[in-house]
């Protein structure tokens, strides 16, 4: 699988904070980072930081919590699973979520820059979750959501470059 390059892109950033919530589902995540080569595939972490979101009022759907419920409990099995795992986060990102959701430390994973490629090209913003205070990623725009819980969320503002050679 080739996953491909990003390049910042200028852009205006999107601000969920200023959008009439007339409906839940602009507040519809998809939480996507690391996991394979993390100690205990990254889950303390995935289930820390949807629980924060939850506690801000969005609805998370948290690849970690489906993969403790699908029985997946190693990363031997995620890697065996891997393409069906995937398959069912993708049609999740494109058929339930309004934003996917990026973790510190996605642009790492294979399967994160995948799901942030599947969700931008699918129309999905992107929000990256920084800790206050912290250097914000390259790539993100300046105006942060803040969180109320030591975190913010910031605009991603990545162009993913495809190239089918």
């Amino acid at each position: 699988m080739h996953i491909p390059h990003f390049h910042i892109q200028q852009a205006e950033p999107v601000d969920l904070i200023s959008v009439p919530d007339t409906t839940t589902m602009e507040r519809y995540a998809y939480l996507a980072g690391p996991m394979t080569d993390v100690p205990e595939l990254n889950r303390p972490f995935f289930i820390r930081m949807a629980m924060m979101l939850r506690r801000a009022g969005w609805f998370i759907e948290n690849p970690a919590e489906y993969d403790i419920a699908r029985g997946v409990v190693t990363e031997e099995q995620s890697q065996v699973l891997r393409a069906d795992l995937l398959r069912e986060d993708f049609e999740l990102i494109v058929t339930k979520c309004k934003v996917i959701i990026l973790l510190p430390g996605w642009h790492l994973s294979e399967g994160a820059r995948a799901e942030f490629l599947v969700a931008t090209l699918s129309g999905r913003p992107a929000f990256e979750i920084v800790k206050n205070g912290a250097k914000r990623p390259q790539g993100t725009s300046s105006e942060m959501i803040q969180l109320q819980t030591g975190y913010s969320l910031a605009p991603v503002i990545l162009k993913p470059e495809v190239r089918l050679v």
